[in-house]
């Protein structure tokens, strides 16, 4: 199967509950037997130890760096709704300095159409 040779087998995961079932008499069906337990080579749960461990260290790595990208983001959105209500003021002054030098021009004309 694998070419890694197994120093000593892990412990089974779960003990036997319940002794081996007695063998069939002939023409009895045997009964169902119970799933036997399987043991793993040390190395291999060091290995999927191992994996887990830098698996929670990357999601760890990851969730730090989400968080940084959502704070950054709550503040570039706090800036760009002051710079949006900067402007609206900005625009409304323009707005009112044009209408103003409107009815200033609609004057001189007025006057020079006088003369």
């Amino acid at each position: 199967m694998s070419d890694i040779p197994s120093d000593s087998p892990v412990p089974p995961l779960l003990p036997s509950a319940h002794p081996a079932p007695p063998a069939p008499k002939p023409g009895q069906e045997r009964p169902l037997a119970m799933p036997e337990v399987v043991n793993l080579p040390r190395k291999w749960a060091l290995l999927v130890a191992a994996l887990a461990a830098v698996g929670l260290l990357v999601s760890g790595l990851l969730w730090q760096k989400l968080s940084s990208i959502q704070e950054e983001l709550a503040r570039r959105s706090t800036d760009s709704g002051a710079q949006a209500i900067e402007a609206r003021t900005l625009a409304r002054a323009a707005q009112d300095g044009m209408r103003e030098l409107t009815a200033r021009l609609a004057l001189q004309e007025n006057r020079i159409s006088e003369v």
